[in-house]
């Protein structure tokens, strides 16, 4: 063990100085630690097997949306929630609906950023149209904040429902569907993301901007017309006007200065004055004149 050790102070110096090593000899010498030799174990073909089976990971696919009717009215992008034990629908939407009076509740949820909502009402079997499949559906109404979003829908729906319509996830295919009474519909992710956040339908189209922007440009051509050069005026540019300075403003009275500061004159005619420390010689003071 020894012939190996390479120190650059005597070991005994190092033993005497560091009393860790010297216990560590001291129980390596009574055989109360072992230092064994390190070894490669070769591993059996259960072990490759199982080293070899890892599946390929994967991304999030993002959220589960559904296009749903009720009542006539189209809700886009309604969130399938797995870790919501209730269906959520917020409180304008209610009014919007004109669905039964409420069902009276004292269910209050904890938000995200703890805060706690207290439910307005559990308006019973509303009847929700997914592709013409019908589920009667329990909603809690709550009161949200106006949003600044266009989104127009913001119905949560929960595990109750996914439950009375059989919903099934396959997260690989990235698609899901619904069934009632055999009849099936399916949904993909990607196409679910798809939706634009915004409408874009064209109910009417005015041309009345763009005959204004005609005439408008035909206006502006008439008035660019360049004239032709009088004899009264043939300078290209105008002269500038010449700017009289009354005599009041020519004498202005300077204001008396502190002992350590004094008037510092950038012209010959004391018109245009500047403050600068007394202590100055001639050529720093020059200097100061200079950068002006």
């Amino acid at each position: 063990m020894f012939k190996k050790v390479e120190v650059t102070i005597p070991l005994f110096d190092a033993i005497h100085q560091v009393p860790k090593y010297a216990k560590f000899l001291k129980d390596l010498c009574i055989n109360k630690y072992r230092i064994h030799e390190l070894e490669t174990i070769p591993l059996g073909s259960s072990i490759s097997a199982l080293m070899g089976a890892l599946s390929e990971k994967y991304g999030d696919l993002g959220p589960c949306m559904v296009t749903c009717t009720i009542d006539c009215v189209q809700f886009i992008d309604c969130m399938c929630d797995l870790g919501a034990c209730v269906s959520i629908m917020p409180l304008s939407v209610y009014h919007i609906l004109k669905l039964p009076p409420l069902k009276r509740s004292v269910s209050r949820f904890v938000l995200a950023d703890k805060s706690i909502i207290t439910v307005m009402g559990i308006v019973e079997d509303v009847l929700v149209n997914i592709k013409g499949l019908i589920f009667p559906i329990d909603f809690h109404i709550i009161e949200m904040p106006p949003s600044e979003s266009e989104r127009t829908s913001s119905i949560l729906l929960g595990r109750p429902f996914l439950k009375t319509s059989k919903f099934k996830l396959d997260a690989h295919s990235g698609t899901y569907s619904f069934e009632v009474d055999r009849r099936v519909v399916s949904f993909s992710l990607d196409e679910a993301m798809r939706h634009p956040s915004k409408k874009h339908s064209i109910f009417r189209c005015d041309l009345v901007d763009n005959i204004v922007a005609e005439v408008h440009y035909a206006k502006m051509d008439e008035k660019s017309m360049i004239e032709e050069p009088s004899e009264e005026n043939t300078s290209p540019y105008p002269e500038p006007p010449e700017v009289q300075v009354s005599s009041q403003e020519q004498n202005v009275e300077l204001k008396p200065l502190p002992p350590h500061l004094k008037y510092s004159y950038l012209d010959e005619a004391h018109k245009f004055s500047m403050i600068i420390a007394r202590e100055l010689n001639p050529q720093q003071e020059e200097k100061n004149c200079s950068m002006f």
